[in-house]
Formats: C-alpha cells, sequence, structure tokens
C-alpha cells in the first residue's frame, strides 16, 4: 500500500495519486501530461480530466474539518475528487467568488445611486427598491403615478417626551432637617404652626431656623379616601436633622382635617420628656410661662406646685420621665395615661433626687397635644391600672 512520503499517510485505494490529507503526490505516479507551473495564476493550466477509478469498497472519508488547518494559507486538498489538481481548481474558485463580490458591489454602488433619479420609473414588480429610495430622500415626493405612491405610508411617530428622572434624596445638613416618606400634598407644621417646606422626592425639607431645639412636627395630608392621614415625629437637635414620618413614632393614621388622631405610644413618651424638662426648667428660673406642651389650665396649676419649690436647682441633663405604655388610655380625644419621674436636683447646696409617680391627661389643642393635668399618685399606689384623682 502506497504512504505518504510528507505526512505518512496511507493511500486510501491503490489507484489514487495524490495524499488526501495533504495533497503530495504518492512516489508512483507519472502525470499523464506536464502540469502548468502551480504559481502562474494568470493562465492557470486545466489539467485533462481522467475517469475517476472507484474502488470496490471504499472506506469511509474523515471529515475534513477534523484536519488541522495549515497556517501558511496554501489550499487544502478536495478528498472528492483526488485525480484532479486542488491547487489550480481551488484558485480558480476563489478567482470566480472574488469576481461574483466585486460584480455585486458595484452594482449595488450603482443602484443606490441611481434609485433616486430612477424611483419614478421603476416597475411596479420592484415595491421594495422604490420605498428604499424614497425613504432615503423623503424632502422628494415621488411623482403620483410612481409605484411608491401607491404604497400606504407608514405611520407617523410621535416622539415621546424624555422620562424625568427621580429626584435623588434629600440631604440633611446643618442648615435644613429632612423628613422622609412625606405624604404628597401635605401640610406640615412645628408645635401646631405651619411652616414651608418643599419635597424632594418622597421627603420633605424644612430650613432648620424653622424648629427649635426640641419641637413636635406632624404632617397632615389626603388619605385618598376623601378623608385625611396623618404622622407625627418628635425634633431633637441633639439626635441629627433627619426623620422618617410612620416609622418610630407610629405609622400614619386617619385623622380630621386638624391632624386629631389617636398617637403612638413614642409620641406620648417624648411628649411626657419635653414637658417635665420645662417644668425643671420652670421651677429653676421661678416663671411657670417657661411651661411647654401645657394648656392654660395646667400651668395655672403647675404655677402654685412651681412656688413650693423655690430654692431647687435642677439638673436638666441628668433626669428621667417616662410614660408607662400598659397604662394610656384613649378616649373622647383625651389621653390619660401614667408617668414615672426621676429628678436630680440640689437645695442649700445638698444633692437630692426626687422619684415618684403621677398620672397625666392629655388634650388637643392648637393642632397638637398638651398636657392638661400633672398630678401625684401616693407612694406604693402606683400600678398600670391605678390613676391619681384628675381636675
Amino acid at each position: 500500500m502506497k504512504v505518504c512520503q510528507k505526512c505518512h499517510t496511507p493511500a486510501r485505494y491503490d489507484t489514487q495519486k495524490f495524499c488526501s490529507v495533504c495533497g503530495t503526490p504518492f512516489p508512483d505516479m507519472t502525470p499523464a501530461e506536464p502540469a502548468a507551473p502551480a504559481r502562474q495564476p494568470a493562465q492557470p493550466v486545466q489539467p485533462a480530466p481522467q475517469a475517476p477509478v472507484q474502488p470496490p469498497v471504499q472506506p469511509p472519508v474523515q471529515p475534513y474539518a477534523q484536519q488541522p488547518q495549515n497556517p501558511f494559507g496554501a489550499a487544502a486538498p478536495q478528498p472528492e475528487q483526488p485525480e484532479q489538481p486542488k491547487k489550480s481548481k481551488l484558485s480558480i474558485i476563489i478567482a470566480a467568488v472574488v469576481v461574483v463580490v466585486v460584480v455585486a458591489a458595484a452594482a449595488a454602488v450603482f443602484f443606490l445611486r441611481g434609485s433616486k433619479d430612477n424611483a419614478a420609473t421603476l416597475p411596479a414588480a420592484e415595491p421594495v427598491a422604490t420605498e428604499a429610495a424614497d425613504a432615503a430622500t423623503p424632502q422628494t415626493p415621488a411623482p403620483a403615478d410612481s409605484a411608491a405612491a401607491a404604497q400606504t405610508p407608514a405611520p407617523a411617530v410621535t416622539p415621546q417626551p424624555a422620562q424625568t428622572p427621580a429626584p435623588a434624596a434629600a440631604v440633611a445638613t446643618d442648615t435644613q432637617v429632612v423628613l422622609r416618606n412625606a405624604a404628597a400634598n401635605g401640610t406640615i407644621t412645628v408645635d401646631g404652626k405651619a411652616v414651608d417646606f418643599a419635597y424632594v422626592g418622597n421627603d420633605a425639607v424644612i430650613p432648620r431656623s424653622s424648629l427649635s431645639d426640641v419641637c413636635q412636627v406632624r404632617i397632615v395630608a389626603d388619605n385618598g379616601n376623601g378623608g385625611y392621614k396623618t404622622a407625627a415625629v418628635w425634633y431633637n437637635k441633639d439626635y441629627g436633622n433627619e426623620l422618617t414620618f410612620g416609622a418610630d413614632y407610629g405609622a400614619y393614621t386617619d385623622c380630621d382635617a386638624t391632624g386629631l388622631a389617636k398617637p403612638g405610644d413614642k409620641v406620648v413618651d417624648v411628649l411626657t420628656w419635653a414637658f417635665y424638662r420645662s417644668f425643671q426648667e420652670a421651677i429653676n428660673e421661678g416663671n411657670s410661662s417657661l411651661l411647654r406642651y401645657s394648656t392654660a389650665d395646667n400651668s395655672t396649676l403647675c404655677a402654685a406646685e412651681i412656688r413650693n419649690y423655690t430654692g431647687n436647682t435642677y439638673d436638666l441633663g441628668n433626669f428621667q420621665a417616662v410614660s408607662d405604655p400598659a397604662s394610656i388610655k384613649y378616649t373622647d380625644s383625651q389621653v390619660i395615661y401614667n408617668g414615672h419621674f426621676v429628678a436630680n436636683y440640689t437645695d442649700s447646696g445638698s444633692s437630692y433626687t426626687a422619684d415618684h409617680h403621677r398620672t397625666l391627661r392629655l388634650v388637643w389643642e392648637d393642632g397638637i397635644w398638651k398636657v392638661d393635668a400633672f398630678s401625684l399618685l401616693p407612694d406604693g399606689a402606683y400600678s398600670s391600672t391605678t390613676y391619681a384623682p384628675l381636675p
């Protein structure tokens, strides 16, 4: 059996003249006539075809795709026609493909250049070319008798307005307070008085100058059902300039137009602290007008008690005033609950601690909750269900 002297591939049949892998002639091949030089692409010589000799049993042909590609770009042999020189035929095929591509490109360029002038005379059998020419030159209307005129024009595309990106969240600074989760179209009050603010997305931004160091902030907005909803927070300058409606201080709750609704437990608790701090400050200064979040009636009653503590100086940075959530009752637009109070003070140079319980009553007045009663519970009488007598 013949073996290729170059790649050592055995011949598939005895009459095979070229290696089916690399195309090298077998040693015993004697060309019938001199082959044309392989390196003359201008005048390739087509050797005389020879009748293929079919072997009795031809082994399966291995796909050429499995053979490694020649990195030097030499033409690969065609195993289906072993009796013909492969390089000459491949050169002819490549030349033919190049000619077809060049002719097609030239025709396309010629067609595109002449389509505008010939759009009106194109036959009806070529509507696609006419439509392409019309689309390329929309400023020149096609004649009435052209094929393009007979076509239904595509509907005009209405430009869509640019989408407005959602504004970035507001940033709290030393000069502005940011209230997150602010309901749309709302009114914001600080200690019951409406203030100016601006929406930034879902945030409300209020100038820091509109708030005192400790204050009650409330929003009232449309609830979507023909009524109103509200949420409140307490601002304290020592705890930052960013707060969130409907979070720690209680969720949004349906209310009347003024914002009256059952307060959250934390709203009650901070109100207890804020009122008791002002009570101690009023004692220190001997001035009951310093009472905050207090009705006129309650301030009058507290003024008499304040006179009993003349000479005491209370530490406003070291005291306790907390509500008992289990004792909170909300009835008839009033809140009644018990609180625990611990005060540290000095009298005549000596330090003391006062520890006691009181019952408080809150009422809705001027758009905020205020203390309307502040009564001492007897020692040992405190429980979550025991309340002091209220005026």
